[in-house]
């Protein structure tokens, strides 16, 4: 085998490098965008049930996290609730 010929394969598998490199790049960017979009709907729809019970603001939602995690019964039922619910969803 004559060295240009290495040679160019050597430079076609350096393009080929690239190209996957750039595909690789794409599909992160695309898998990134896709869960950012996921991450907002959920953002968004938790947002709607807390207002649809009359949690419409966000110092209201911090209260109202700040009695659940601090009050001790409250704290435990939380707890119990999404443990369970958690495993029913396994």
């Amino acid at each position: 085998m004559s060295i240009k010929n290495e040679e160019q394969k050597i430079e076609q598998l350096v393009e080929k490098i690239k190209r996957l490199e750039s595909q690789k790049k794409q599909l992160e960017v695309k898998t990134r965008e896709k869960n950012r979009k996921e991450r907002t709907r959920r953002l968004i729809q938790i947002g709607v049930i807390m207002g649809s019970i009359g949690i419409d603001n966000v110092d209201i939602t911090e209260k109202f996290k700040t009695y659940l995690m601090n009050t001790p019964k409250s704290k435990e039922w939380l707890d119990k609730f999404i443990e369970n619910n958690l495993n029913a969803n396994k």
